[in-house]
């Protein structure tokens, strides 16, 4: 993986699994101090359709069991559930920063969440797209990359922040958790058009029909931005269903990355 003069290095993450709960663990964002998880649909409370960990709130769903799920993956982790910085969706590119919330928010339209505060927990929903996590061990981001945010420019706009808060690329750990493979994303002609050329390797074509790989897409942009050290998980949440929440399987829930600076 050598590219523009520098070597990337890319390690698969840890399984781990504590009562019932399934989460993929970088070792090298928690050697850093940053504590996290992305967290897949087994070990929570919720009822079919939403079955069980879901982290999303929304219709016909018990705004409780998304509560109690949520307070389960902060108290595994160790994390203070009133601090918790959550962001519902808009499959774009805005940002925002988190520092100086000193109480649990939720962010409406937001696809990327980052924060310089010590044990503030970011959280992201995801159920296809492309959960990231971004970190040194002063600043953290936690982002969300579907084609969309993807094509926008997300990854990069967030990096960009980050080195705006004094964060050299360099420094910078990055992992990309359990989403959609490109075997089992099938898309439209429109969509494989926007990233044939720019990245050839992340589509495939045959018989009339399109593929894209999110999660080759961002592990590009990550290098293109200067990132060399990048962990990802070995996951395909559509195939691998019985653990994780797929929107193209029809899966109402939604699964959970988080992470926090340690203090």
């Amino acid at each position: 993986n050598h590219m523009q003069g520098f070597f990337v290095r890319i390690k698969v993450m840890i399984k781990k699994t504590q009562s019932d709960l399934v989460w993929y663990e970088s070792e090298r964002l928690r050697d850093l101090g940053i504590v996290h998880g992305f967290f897949g649909r087994v070990g929570g409370v919720s009822k079919p359709p939403f079955d069980s960990l879901n982290v999303k709130h929304q219709d016909k769903e018990n705004l409780r069991a998304v509560d109690q799920n949520r307070l389960t993956i902060c108290q595994t982790l160790g994390m203070s559930p009133r601090q918790l910085q959550f962001a519902s969706l808009c499959h774009e590119d805005s940002i925002a920063d988190c520092t100086s919330s000193e109480h649990g928010m939720t962010y409406i339209d937001i696809d990327s969440l980052i924060t310089q505060r010590q044990g503030q927990p970011l959280m992201l929903s995801v159920a296809d797209c492309v959960p990231v996590i971004i970190a040194n061990q002063n600043n953290c981001a936690v982002v969300h990359v579907g084609w969309r945010g993807a094509k926008a420019g997300i990854i990069q706009k967030t990096i960009e922040q980050l080195v705006e808060r004094g964060a050299a690329a360099k420094t910078l750990i990055a992992a990309i958790g359990p989403s959609i493979a490109k075997d089992s994303y099938e898309v439209g002609e429109n969509v494989y058009a926007q990233f044939v050329e720019t990245y050839p390797d992340a589509v495939h074509q045959s018989d009339g029909k399109y593929w894209l790989g999110v999660g080759e897409v961002v592990a590009r942009q990550l290098q293109e931005c200067g990132i060399t050290s990048i962990d990802t998980s070995d996951v395909d949440v559509f195939s691998q269903n019985d653990e994780w929440f797929s929107a193209r399987r029809g899966d109402a829930g939604r699964n959970a990355v988080i992470a926090a600076i340690k203090t």
